[in-house]
């Protein structure tokens, strides 16, 4: 962890304590007072000077760091420093810090923090078994296999522009969250052909949001069994799907009683038919 993400002054503006992390240890250390370092296995059992007994009552530090974390100070790390966090505490682990987890491959360390969450002794573990929202988009590395151990309750899924995901990639992570996914973005996953809808179709029965736009091998038979979903579906996005015809769109909208958003540019070959 770097060491100026945890730090700042008390109240005789001594140096703070520094924490320094990892998956296996969590060690305290003051600068102007060595004889208070303490080690651990896990944050709650990091020891520190005996406090007065009106302090025996206060949150462990763990408890505390996720409260901090919780209200929005976990802004001021790097992705990799919270995931060693997650690793060192029951408190850090189950905090809300992690029910929406965003990420982006555009950078190479962006990238790597990606891909170690997603390795499956992570995402699988029970610290990230309440997550409801992940977005993993740009990720050059990610894989289908990345895909086998997603959290069950995830309501939200983005996996825009991760090309080298297909469809077996898909199938994987909606036969895991489909029960409860609710929106999900494809957006340009060249890969992708209509067995990846369909089986969006077939395994999220909560479906609201569905994001196809420039998955240019999905067509028309993949369009057209989001008809399923009519009665959930809200927003839709079908841009650059070359491969879509007229009435397999007006079969899903037609279906999609409660559809608010639709999105169609660059679908020349569709013409001035109308939908309904």
């Amino acid at each position: 962890m770097r060491r100026d993400c945890v730090a700042g002054t008390n109240n005789n503006s001594a140096p703070a304590p520094l924490l320094f992390m990892s998956a296996k240890s969590a060690r305290v250390a003051s600068l102007r007072e060595p004889n208070r370092v303490a080690t651990a296995r896990n944050m709650d059992e990091v020891s520190s000077p005996v406090p007065p007994a009106s302090a025996l009552s206060e949150l462990s530090c763990a408890a505390r760091l996720a409260a901090a974390l919780s209200a929005g100070c976990g802004a001021a790390l790097l992705v990799s420093d919270l995931g060693r966090l997650a690793c060192t505490s029951r408190e850090l682990a189950s905090c809300r810090l992690w029910d929406k987890v965003r990420l982006s491959g555009s950078s190479p360390e962006g990238a790597r923090a990606t891909l170690r969450l997603m390795d499956a002794a992570i995402i699988g573990s029970e610290r990230f078994a309440r997550m409801t929202t992940l977005h993993l988009q740009f990720c050059e590395g990610l894989l289908d296999e990345h895909l086998q151990h997603l959290p069950r309750c995830l309501a939200e899924l983005n996996l825009d522009c991760c090309q080298k995901l297909t469809d077996a990639g898909v199938r994987a992570a909606v036969d895991l969250c489909g029960p409860s996914l609710q929106r999900i973005s494809l957006y340009w996953n060249v890969q992708l052909t209509n067995a990846a809808a369909i089986a969006v179709a077939r395994r999220c029965p909560q479906l609201q949001a569905v994001c196809l736009s420039g998955c240019r091998k999905v067509g028309s038979a993949g369009v057209r069994a989001l008809a399923v979903r009519g009665a959930t579906l809200t927003e839709l996005d079908l841009t650059r799907l070359s491969l879509l015809s007229g009435e397999a769109l007006a079969a899903v909208v037609g279906a999609s009683t409660g559809l608010r958003e639709l999105r169609l540019y660059a679908a020349s070959q569709l013409g001035d038919s109308p939908l309904l």
